[in-house]
């Protein structure tokens, strides 16, 4: 397996987030909403396609 260093950063910071929250997913979800709300990030959400019925077409 090649070693990237992408993957060995992201790793490395995902190590450290998770020890940091003791590896509990309860505290590691908290942090994440808590992040995703304070963040300047949009987040966008894709409407589920609508439902195709045999008269619909294609």
């Amino acid at each position: 397996m090649i070693d990237d260093p992408i993957v060995q950063e992201t790793r490395k910071i995902r190590e450290q987030i998770s020890s940091e929250h003791k590896h509990d997913v309860y505290q590691l979800g908290r942090y994440f909403m808590e992040k995703q709300q304070t963040g300047q990030r949009v987040f966008v959400r894709i409407p589920p396609k609508a439902e195709r019925t045999p008269h619909s077409g294609r």
